[in-house]
């Protein structure tokens, strides 16, 4: 038996890698929906207002504007604390899915099916560097960016400890 991929093999394989990929992008656009949804109740305003302020930021400064406006509209130490822990694994998971969407796939090894991809910039400094990057690792990434999307709406957006905090902004707002 040949360590080589038939023809057969490798389409069928990079079908499941073009799935996983998919997955990660249908999953980030619901989490970048569900954070202006943050933006929109820590702002106390609407979705469109929330959308202007949102969309135009750099993906980081978009992380950076959540955890100012928490700092600056939540008191409560604990609660601001939540919405800073969710906005450093967004950052996380940010960085991993730029990488992994951002870089040219170089080739699928026949050895081990995995896909190599050339990372040849990271924020302004050139580096060479191939990475591997196994189907495992690529739907994982996607189920982790849908347990964050899930996690911003469910633990704090729509959360009951956030309710009143979010209603007394959107009264300051009005008035």
């Amino acid at each position: 038996m040949s360590d080589k991929l038939e023809p057969g093999e490798f389409w069928n394989l990079m079908d499941e890698y073009a799935r996983a990929f998919g997955w990660v992008v249908m999953h980030w656009t619901r989490l970048e929906h569900n954070m202006m949804v943050l933006v929109e109740k820590l702002t106390g305003t609407d979705r469109t207002t929330a959308e202007a302020i949102y969309l135009p930021l750099r993906a980081n400064a978009r992380s950076q504007l959540i955890a100012a406006l928490a700092k600056a509209n939540i008191p409560e130490k604990h609660l601001q604390d939540r919405v800073l822990e969710f906005v450093t694994q967004f950052d996380s998971v940010r960085i991993q899915r730029n990488h992994l969407m951002h870089s040219p796939i170089a080739w699928v090894s026949d050895a081990d099916s995995t896909m190599r991809q050339r990372r040849e910039s990271q924020y302004g400094q050139v580096k060479k560097a191939l990475a591997e990057v196994p189907l495992s690792d690529v739907r994982s990434l996607g189920a982790t960016i849908n347990g964050l999307g899930h996690k911003v709406l469910g633990e704090i957006c729509f959360h009951k400890d956030f309710a009143a905090r979010f209603e007394a902004l959107r009264t300051q707002i009005r008035s």
